[in-house]
């Protein structure tokens, strides 16, 4: 995913094309949960807007492997940087459940905790 939206990825469609049609992501602590399309439209309007993953660190904490789903747990940073020279960091533990669609893995939900960055 983060690769789509780096200097040189394909972009947001690219991104889109990665998620299930009825994927969802919640944020812990947030009342809100963001269906695909209101999902991609914001990260559309970051990406136009000039801002990049410049650099993405992750730690694999566990895949599980059912078939044709897969549960992956991990923690992910990721440096951005903005079109004016702006950088922020987000850092955050992701529960997310993949489905095998046609031989391709696609997200269909994400679960995310933001955390503190030291």
């Amino acid at each position: 995913l983060s690769t789509s939206t780096a200097l040189g990825g394909a972009g947001v469609d690219e991104y889109a094309a990665i998620l299930t049609d009825d994927y969802g992501r919640w944020t812990t602590g947030s009342s809100l949960i963001n269906g695909k399309g209101e999902w991609v439209e914001g990260v559309r309007s970051w990406f136009d807007a000039g801002w990049r993953v410049a650099d993405r660190k992750e730690k694999i904490i566990q895949i599980k492997v059912m078939g044709d789903h897969a549960l992956v747990r991990r923690i992910v940073e990721e440096t951005y940087h903005g079109p004016d020279g702006e950088r922020t960091i987000s850092k955050a533990a992701l529960a997310e459940s993949w489905t095998r669609v046609e031989g391709a893995w696609l997200l269909s939900w994400v679960n995310a905790d933001v955390l503190e960055i030291p």
